[in-house]
């Protein structure tokens, strides 16, 4: 099923899906750190910007709009986007928290139980690979 497709039109997201959106501009830098740190203390470094700028491009393809991505960074392969985050129960919960309060804003009750459910599998499987990295 093609979630884009799906969306409401409303608000944001009909801007979004019409193209009409312009994406997120960014303003700080895009480094990577030597050091795996936590999801949260990147976000203080870095500000929203990146992580908003990161989240429209994947997300427009994973709901089924364009691969944007893709298109920037060769690859939509999630394990491999946060290798370099420590992402523990509270970066994870922090997430699911955001993601659940724009599907309120912006989908039906159905398409949001969708989401939240593929959502939480990634957040558990990228919980998962953090802890094998610090293991070992």
């Amino acid at each position: 099923m093609n979630i884009w497709l799906h969306l409401p039109m409303t608000g944001s997201a009909a801007l979004m899906a019409y193209g009409s959106w312009s994406r997120p501009s960014t303003t700080s830098s895009n480094r990577i750190p030597k050091a795996r740190r936590s999801a949260s203390s990147m976000i203080r470094e870095a500000g929203l910007a990146h992580a908003r700028e990161a989240q429209f491009l994947f997300l427009s393809g994973f709901l089924g709009g364009p691969q944007l991505y893709v298109e920037q960074f060769y690859h939509s392969n999630v394990k491999q986007m946060h290798a370099h985050l420590r992402i523990g129960p509270r970066e994870a919960s922090a997430w699911l928290t955001c993601m659940e309060k724009a599907l309120q804003r912006t989908a039906d009750a159905h398409t949001a139980q969708q989401l939240m459910q593929n959502f939480t599998r990634v957040v558990q499987v990228l919980q998962k690979e953090s802890r094998k990295r610090d293991l070992g």
